[in-house]
């Protein structure tokens, strides 16, 4: 299998850099009732895994979805998920953003196949349980639905460290 780490960069016009910092943390706990797998069902051993660190901006469901196309280049048949993939990488990076990440810490961006599918997994700082809804105001909330509707499977669990793993899971379009 084919790893990568990679730290995305706003400053050096988008580039993707060697993640500076290896995993290691004790697992922390997740709270909430909010009942949904913590890992995907095991799958064969992934062909091409790559991670990105992404920042806390409001770029980076755009860089994230640069980084997914890029990664989804280097399959066979890759453009079989780039529709349905890019959008739920958005959602899973906007929820990260708005709801999980405190300043000063990065999101962690997990991509990858093993030929039949691809899972999307995007970690955060917050403990907190992904909440699907709808906010009154009918512009946002949406978010996980959408992902539900979409992918073949998702759920969160606990992330090395501290926060969340939000995963889903998507299967190639039969367009």
């Amino acid at each position: 299998m084919e790893t990568s780490t990679r730290i995305v960069s706003m400053t050096a016009r988008h580039r993707a850099f060697p993640c500076p910092q290896a995993a290691g943390h004790p697992t922390a706990s997740l709270q909430g009732s909010f009942a949904r797998p913590e890992t995907p069902d095991q799958s064969p051993e992934p062909t091409l895994q790559e991670q990105y660190w992404l920042p806390k901006s409001r770029r980076s469901p755009s860089l994230a979805r640069r980084q997914l196309r890029d990664f989804l280049a280097k399959l066979p048949d890759g453009h079989r998920y780039t529709e349905t993939a890019q959008l739920l990488t958005s959602e899973l990076v906007t929820n990260a953003l708005l709801h999980g990440t405190t300043r000063d810490h990065l999101i962690k961006l997990t991509l990858e196949s093993d030929g039949e599918r691809l899972t999307i997994s995007v970690d955060d700082a917050s403990a907190s349980p992904p909440k699907p809804g709808i906010l009154s105001n009918g512009e946002s909330g949406h978010g996980l639905q959408l992902v539900h509707k979409l992918c073949e499977d998702w759920g969160r669990g606990p992330r090395e460290g501290i926060g969340k793993r939000v995963w889903c899971v998507c299967a190639p379009s039969t367009l």
